[in-house]
């Protein structure tokens, strides 16, 4: 089921997503299906969950491995996510859910993956750079992923120039590492 789905995901956008088709795919009674999930975006955030949770994962590894330099993570990051990604089967997965967003989805989707004060992840950037940047380390983890999210937003949904996308990405954090006034 998991994987017919995967599959469906990467053809569809959220909204052109059929149940039906998932189901019929793996030979499944519709019954079946609801013994599971109550439907088709209690399915699309449980996946959405196991590959945020294995992403958080990955993110953790490369901030506890990156020395402590806040900008050259972000950029490990972005890379990492792009080489995740330029294999077709994810590169499609990766573009339909960037593209496929509607309001409602959108919010359960990112209130599972902001990076909030009470998050695994900022806990971990805290530890690493309170120290550093104290109370403005939420603003400046915030201006990053933004960077991050609209750069890997243009590859995907905009089907940009991959080389083109990470010059973009490179001007832009080095914006944030030197600052507007030199």
């Amino acid at each position: 089921l998991e994987q017919a789905a995967l599959e469906e995901f990467s053809k569809y956008t959220y909204d052109q997503i059929s149940i039906n088709r998932i189901i019929q795919g793996i030979d499944m009674p519709r019954g079946s299906f609801y013994l599971y999930f109550n439907d088709k975006e209690d399915l699309y955030l449980y996946i959405f969950r196991k590959y945020h949770n294995i992403l958080l994962d990955f993110i953790s590894n490369i901030i506890l491995k990156n020395d402590n330099d806040l900008i050259g993570i972000y950029q490990n990051i972005f890379l990492s996510i792009i080489e995740y990604g330029v294999a077709g089967y994810h590169k499609d997965l990766l573009k339909k859910f960037f593209i496929g967003l509607n309001h409602n989805i959108e919010n359960k989707v990112f209130k599972v993956s902001l990076c909030g004060e009470n998050d695994e992840l900022y806990k971990i950037f805290e530890e690493k750079f309170n120290d550093e940047f104290g109370k403005d380390l939420i603003n400046i983890l915030d201006l990053l992923t933004n960077i991050l999210i609209h750069c890997l937003a243009e590859y995907y949904i905009l089907n940009l120039d991959l080389d083109l996308v990470k010059t973009k990405f490179n001007k832009q954090i080095n914006i944030v590492r030197k600052g507007i006034y030199k």
